[in-house]
């Protein structure tokens, strides 16, 4: 991660992949910043918008921040996007 926290600028906007499977496991491409994350949810910045997920039991299985990619396992409960600010608020309430 570089200074400010941030893990690739270099990701294209247009570069976004989201795959879940069984909700047990979920890759995600084109991840600029991990805002937060714990056994219950993450809040992502992406480069198509800020990405919270909900889960539990959620474990980081890969952090690849050459590039910007980012591997969870465990219960998924959720995926919902926001422009920036919006999903840190909602993750707020839905973390709590």
């Amino acid at each position: 991660m570089t200074e400010k926290g941030e893990i690739n600028r270099q990701v294209r906007e247009e570069e976004q992949k989201l795959l879940i499977a069984e909700r047990k496991t979920m890759q995600i491409t084109g991840v600029l910043d991990v805002v937060s994350f714990d056994e219950t949810g993450a809040v992502l910045r992406t480069s198509l918008g800020t990405l919270a997920v909900d889960g539990e039991e959620l474990h980081m299985v890969k952090l690849d921040p050459a590039n910007g990619s980012v591997a969870l396992a465990g219960k998924i409960n959720g995926v919902f996007y926001s422009e920036a600010g919006g999903a840190k608020n909602r993750a707020k309430r839905l973390f709590r």
